[in-house]
This record gives C-alpha cells, sequence and structure tokens, in this order.
C-alpha cells in the first residue's frame, strides 16, 4: 500500500508520498480499494487514525502533521505486480503534482494507449491507472482562461474513458473524488463525527468509516464529480450515462469482493448474501446431511440456505487466517499455491456424510475443483456444489451466440450457390439465342462480365460474412460481461444480437434481388441487340435479291435487241 500525503513544512506546503509497510508478507493481498481523508479546522490537524481497517488490511496512522491524504490497495488486474506499479501515480501537471488512484479496470486501454502515444504522450508501465493519470494531464477543449479547470480535465478524460473506475485525484489541498457513469466499481463519502475531530472521508466501501468515527451517509453517485476541501464536500457535476444505458454495479462486490459490513446502494452486503441463500434454497432444494460453506464471503447465504431447508450447517474446512484471498493472485500457480495452504479439512464433521458446499462463485474453478478433491479423499460421501452466480447461464449464451454464428453462414453459402445458379442460366439463355458466328466475341464479353461480377458478388459476400462474425464474437464477449454483471441483461443483448443478424441477412437478400434484376436487364438488352443484329442482315439479304433480279431482267433485253437487228439486215441483203 502506498499513501500519498500533503505536509505543512514551512507554511507553503508540499506533496510527499512515502510507502507504508506492514511488515512480512501482510502487505498488498485484498481486494483494490481507494481512501482518502482531509482535514477540516486549522492545519497542520490534530487527526490520529490508529488502525485503519480497510478492505482487511490493518494500519495506523499518524496524521498529526497531515492535512490531506490518500491511499490505495492494488489488485494488478492490468499490469505487472512490481513496485513500479505501485499507486498512487504522481506526475507533475501545469498545475502543479497530481497523485491519482484507481480501483477499476478500463476497458478500452489499447486503443487509448495507441492515442497517447501517437500525441507524444511516453508511458513507464503497463497500467491502465498511469493512462488515466496521463489523461488528466491535458487541458480541456475549452482552455483554463480563470486557472486550473479541473471539472473540465476530468470529464475530457471521462469522454476518452467508458469504464471501470474510481478515482481519487489530490492536487495541493484538494481530492477530487470520481466514480464512472455506469457506476461499475464502488466509491462513497462521509463527514467525521464532528464531537470526535472534524474531517472529510472518501472510500471504496463504507465500512472503512466504522473505526474512525463516522458513519455511512451515500455512495458517491454514478459519473458524479466530487470536490473535497477542508471546507466540505461539493458535488460539481454528474456526466450521464452513455444514450441514456442503465447502471453496472460490479456483482461481485456483493457476492465477494465486500466485506460483509459494508453498504453498496442502500443495503448491507451480509443481508444481500443471506438473500441469496435463500433464494439458492428454493431453485437447488438437495437433500443431503449437512450445509457447509467456502469461507468466508458465502457463509452468510449457506447459513440462510441450511436455515431455509431445515439441515444442519457445520463447518468442514478450517481457513488460514493469514493466507490471502486466492482469487486475486496474479498467476495460476499461485493461485493453486495458496488453496493448498489456505484450508485444512475438519475431518469428523464431514466423514461418510453428503455435503452441499455454497460457494460465492465459479471463475476458474481452481479452488472448487482442490477443496472437493481434498474432501471427498478425507472421506466426504458425496459432495455437492451449489453457486451464487451460475455459470450455466454463460455457458447457454454461448451456444446460442455459436448457433447464430452457424445459420448466418449457412445462410451466405446457399444464397453464394443460388447466384451462380442464376448466372449460369443467363450465360445459356444467351448462347441459344446468339447462334450466329459473327456475334461470339459478344458472347464472351458477355460471359466475362458475368463471371466478373460474380467473383465481386462472391468477394463482398465474404467480406460481409467477416464482418458478422466479427461483429458476433465481439457481441459474445460483450454478452458475457454483462451476463456476469447482471443476468437478466443478457436475454436483452441476446435479443439484439438475433434482430441484428435478421437485421443483416434482409439486407443480403436485397442486395441479391438487386443483382439478379441487374442481370435479367443485362440479358432483354443482349437480346434486344441480337434481334436488331439479325434484322440488319435480313434487309441486306432482301436488297441483294433485289438488286440480283434487277440485273437479270437487263441482260434479257439486250438478247432481244441484238436478234432483230441481225434479222433486219438478212432480209434487207435478200
Amino acid at each position: 500500500m502506498e499513501a500519498c500525503t500533503s505536509k505543512e513544512a514551512d507554511g507553503s506546503g508540499s506533496n510527499q508520498c512515502e510507502e507504508l509497510s506492514f511488515g512480512g508478507e501482510s502487505g498488498m493481498r485484498e481486494a483494490c480499494g481507494l481512501f482518502g481523508i482531509v482535514a477540516t479546522g486549522d492545519w497542520p490537524s490534530d487527526i490520529n487514525l490508529s488502525h485503519l481497517i480497510h478492505l482487511g488490511l490493518a494500519a495506523t496512522l499518524n496524521l498529526s502533521i497531515l492535512r490531506i491524504f490518500t491511499g490505495h490497495v492494488r489488485y494488478s488486474t492490468c499490469g505487472n505486480s512490481d513496485v513500479s506499479h505501485i499507486q498512487p501515480f504522481v506526475v507533475e501537471c501545469l498545475h502543479g503534482l497530481i497523485a491519482v488512484a484507481h480501483n477499476g479496470e478500463l476497458v478500452n486501454v489499447k486503443s487509448l494507449k495507441q492515442k497517447l502515444l501517437r500525441h507524444g504522450v511516453g508511458l513507464s508501465t503497463g497500467s491502465d491507472s498511469e493512462l488515466i493519470t496521463q489523461l488528466l494531464t491535458h487541458m480541456p477543449d475549452c482552455g483554463e482562461p480563470h486557472g486550473a479547470n479541473w471539472v473540465g480535465r476530468i470529464k475530457k478524460m471521462m469522454e476518452e474513458t467508458v469504464a471501470s473506475y474510481s478515482l481519487l485525484i489530490m492536487n495541493k489541498d484538494r481530492i477530487w473524488a470520481v466514480r464512472d457513469p455506469y457506476g461499475n466499481r464502488p466509491l462513497c463519502d462521509r463527514p467525521t463525527d464532528p464531537d470526535d475531530f472534524e474531517a472529510w472521508i472518501v472510500a471504496s466501501e463504507s465500512c472503512t468509516f466504522h473505526p474512525m468515527g463516522a458513519k455511512y451517509v451515500r455512495d458517491v453517485l454514478p459519473g458524479e464529480i466530487l470536490e473535497i476541501n477542508r471546507e466540505g464536500m461539493f458535488s460539481r457535476c454528474i456526466v450521464p450515462r452513455p444514450n441514456s444505458a442503465p447502471p453496472a454495479f460490479c456483482i461481485f462486490e456483493y457476492v465477494y469482493f465486500a466485506r460483509p459490513d459494508t453498504v453498496f446502494e442502500g443495503q448491507m452486503v451480509a443481508c444481500v448474501r443471506r438473500r441469496c441463500g435463500r433464494q439458492l434454497a428454493k431453485e437447488w432444494p438437495i437433500d443431503v446431511d449437512l450445509i457447509s460453506t467456502v469461507p468466508e464471503s458465502a457463509t452468510p447465504a449457506a447459513m440462510e440456505y441450511a436455515n431455509t431447508l431445515d439441515i444442519p450447517y457445520l463447518e468442514v474446512l478450517c481457513k488460514n487466517r493469514y493466507v490471502g484471498r486466492t482469487f486475486i493472485q496474479p498467476s495460476s500457480r499461485l493461485r493453486k499455491l495458496g488453496v493448498i495452504k489456505k484450508f485444512g479439512p475438519l475431518v469428523d464433521n464431514f466423514k461418510d456424510k453428503r455435503i452441499v458446499l455454497v460457494d460465492d462463485s465459479i471463475v476458474r474453478g481452481n479452488t472448487m475443483s482442490a477443496i472437493v478433491g481434498l474432501l471427498k479423499r478425507c472421506g466426504a460421501k458425496e459432495v455437492s456444489v451449489l453457486s451464487l452466480l451460475d455459470p450455466s447461464i454463460l455457458v447457454i449464451v454461448v451456444i446460442v451466440v455459436v448457433a447464430v454464428e452457424v445459420v448466418v453462414v449457412v445462410v451466405i453459402a446457399v444464397e453464394v450457390v443460388v447466384i451462380v445458379l442464376i448466372a449460369v442460366e443467363v450465360v445459356v439463355a444467351v448462347e441459344a439465342v446468339i447462334a450466329e458466328e459473327v456475334l461470339v466475341i459478344v458472347v464472351i464479353a458477355v460471359e466475362v462480365v458475368v463471371i466478373v461480377v460474380i467473383a465481386v458478388e462472391v468477394v463482398v459476400i465474404v467480406v460481409i460474412a467477416v464482418e458478422v462474425v466479427v461483429a458476433v464474437e465481439v457481441v459474445v464477449i460483450v454478452v458475457i460481461a454483462v451476463v456476469v454483471a447482471a443476468v437478466t441483461i443478457a436475454v436483452v443483448v441476446v435479443v439484439v444480437v438475433a434482430v441484428a443478424v435478421i437485421v443483416v441477412i434482409g439486407v443480403v437478400v436485397v442486395v441479391v434481388a438487386v443483382v439478379v434484376a441487374t442481370e435479367v436487364v443485362v440479358t432483354v438488352v443482349v437480346s434486344v441487340m441480337v434481334m436488331a443484329a439479325v434484322a440488319v442482315v435480313v434487309v441486306v439479304v432482301v436488297v441483294l435479291v433485289v438488286s440480283g433480279s434487277s440485273c437479270s431482267g437487263h441482260g434479257r433485253c439486250s438478247s432481244s435487241s441484238s436478234s432483230s437487228s441481225g434479222g433486219g439486215s438478212g432480209s434487207s441483203s435478200g
């Protein structure tokens, strides 16, 4: 964990960043989270935060000389797990040093990174949080004629980044708290109890407030830009979601990431998990000897499942409290080793018994497969597994999308065959009509044109098919992500995909119809030209016949005249 603090030394104040060490291997091992506090009243303050508990990390912070503080706990989803990726990221901009802490993961990292590199911005890490930091150093389009315009800078950054993020941006004597428009990552705020001390606090989870004498008031709204300074908290702007899309809060916060005493959207996480267990009992009742859980996220759900079905609840696994969560380990090997070290079997509780094991989710299956094997080896008669998040929905969505892709490919292939048959029929018809050798060249030219047209149509159809497949694959990724967030939205997405495929097929059919009509027109034009040529030949033949007849008549007339002259002479001589 790294903290960014602002100290008042010589009256002007200076920014410093220091790493908070917790000793040994008990450091960064929990889910990603943010924490920020701004002291009110006189600076330096007399605030002393002892035993700050946030997302499983314990620390003792003495803020007797501090006025503003930002802390971050990182789970490396983007970028390496090394010191260079520790947050907050600190850079210098036109208005001094800024420290940026980010909880979330950007979905457009590649395109955003290329855009920054093309603009000459150098990057030192592979973290998406650095991209956000660099975007915040850029001046907004409206400019800054009256000094720093942090609302404009943040809004410009939010236009470039889709989701997901909760941000704390510290500059000089204030902190800016920002949540993405979809509200995917949590962020909440609360002023502390004025009877103890005065300060403004913002954090990823409300469970952070209680150890400091504060109470949860509200969540930072999706798209909200919150300014926090010594005078108070001020909501400066709320950026709307694109196309009026619904919010998309991460379901994993409820079932896995968050502590049970955290409150999201006005409801405690432990209560949500109990309701999940109650619903699970209605949908999947199983006759077994005992109910248990994979400690600890699913424990409230497992207890409610057992209570609803009136089946004994008993722990079958003993959790090693000194091993962190295996899900957030950066590699598969570390996750599997973590499972071995994390759980110990309570053999006497489940030997020769049928067990239902309730878990919060099944993502990779590493933890669950190892646990089931462990219980079977230690004497469990039967082990059934129930998950609060149903993975079968994802399988169904993938099958439906693949089936749609197959149907699209088959339809395109049929259309190609139809076009080829029509082209062949047109060529045969033209050859049957044109029998004169004089027009063979014309026939060949027409055939070449038809072949070129067919080739172009095939290329166009192949391009369309590739685009459709790529589009469907993109939809698959989007659908899977949306299903994980909310199962109900997945059904809507599948319907939208189906409608899109139908529209594409309709467009292709219309194009084919236009091409066929064009080919028919070409055939008619060629037929007319052939008929005209035949007519010209007939006229020429008629003219030649008429001319021959005239010449024959003149010859006979000359012979008659000669005969008459000879006869006259003979008569005269005699």
